[in-house]
């Protein structure tokens, strides 16, 4: 895969319906990209899933609402302006619209060769377990390099991410500026040595 090929995978502004059911994550390539992948079990509306939209176009984001759905999924409060900055920045990202309204999104940053990091992966909540979060991650995953893809899960959705085929990690870091949300909202584990 050439350094720029993710890019290519779904051409910009390109907005497709897809039906969930009866996807398999071999027949997108993932299992063989991500080892043993298994597609996620989930409660699939069929009707109401071919009428969700997923596409990249930044255009068509109202950044209030997606800022509004980080609070209600809830993934906390994140700035209008941020997001779109964020977003705008990234290599990869997919939304997803049902009847016109953002249901969903999530981003992805890429060396282009072999390494990459998903963020912010949103599902509105009335919509979660219907395979948009899935499907999202499907989308953003078909745009990335082989290699590594890096997460950090939200506590307590490990396993949708697991579903998919990824494994945690005993060793993991982060450095950020302030670590006090993250510690209250339970991401870190408590092995840290005192000073000596």
């Amino acid at each position: 895969m050439s350094p720029t090929s993710y890019q290519t995978a779904l051409p910009r502004d390109t907005a497709i319906i897809i039906p969930i059911t009866g996807l398999r994550v071999k027949r997108l390539g993932l299992a063989d990209r991500f080892g043993t992948a298994k597609p996620a079990t989930m409660r699939t509306d069929v009707r109401r899933m071919n009428r969700v939209q997923f596409g990249d176009d930044l255009q068509r984001v109202d950044w209030q609402e997606m800022e509004s759905l980080f609070l209600r999924a809830p993934l906390g409060r994140r700035d209008a302006n941020l997001l779109r900055r964020l977003f705008a920045a990234s290599h990869v990202r997919c939304f997803a619209w049902q009847d016109g309204q953002l249901i969903g999104a999530g981003r992805a940053i890429t060396d282009g060769v072999s390494s990459s990091a998903v963020y912010d992966v949103v599902v509105d909540p009335d919509c979660q377990r219907q395979g948009v979060g899935t499907q999202l991650m499907r989308n953003l995953l078909s745009k990335l390099p082989i290699g590594q893809v890096m997460l950090i899960s939200v506590p307590g959705r490990e396993q949708f991410y697991e579903s998919l085929g990824f494994r945690r990690l005993r060793t993991g870091f982060v450095l950020m500026s302030g670590f006090d949300a993250w510690e209250r909202e339970g991401y870190f584990v408590d092995d840290r040595v005192p000073p000596a």
